[in-house]
Formats: structure tokens, C-alpha cells, sequence
């Protein structure tokens, strides 16, 4: 789970695409592969890290879901 205050989750793309994107300007930087999740509409969604775009200390985590609880 993410501390609100650390992250962004931008969801627009998760139900046409399966795809999250979480954003940061000061968290730790995930890695390809690295597996998070997230609640959305009261369900466990399960994201594995596709790639992650750098800009100085800021980052956004393209993330695909794997699973839904």
C-alpha cells in the first residue's frame, strides 16, 4: 500500500488498458518487476512494474495489473 502523501496513483487506464500509473517526487524508485498493490472500487489490485521514466528525482512506475482480489 502507498502513503498518500509520497504518491500519486493515476488510474485512468486501468479498466480499458489493465494499466496504473504511480507517480513519485520523493519515494523510493520501484524496479521492472517489482510487484505493489492498490484498492480500487473495493477490490485488491495487484500491479507488476512494466518500466520507469526518470526525471531527476521524480519517477512514474507504468504498472500492469496481475491480479484482481
Amino acid at each position: 500500500m502507498f502513503p498518500s502523501e509520497s504518491y500519486q496513483i493515476r488510474d485512468e487506464r486501468l479498466a480499458e488498458h489493465r494499466e496504473v500509473m504511480i507517480c513519485s517526487d520523493d519515494g523510493p524508485v520501484p524496479r521492472a518487476g517489482d510487484l505493489f498493490t492498490i484498492v480500487k472500487d473495493a477490490a485488491l489490485h495487484d500491479l507488476m512494474v512494466l518500466d520507469v521514466l526518470r526525471g531527476g528525482a521524480d519517477w512514474t512506475a507504468r504498472c500492469r495489473v496481475v491480479g484482481v482480489a
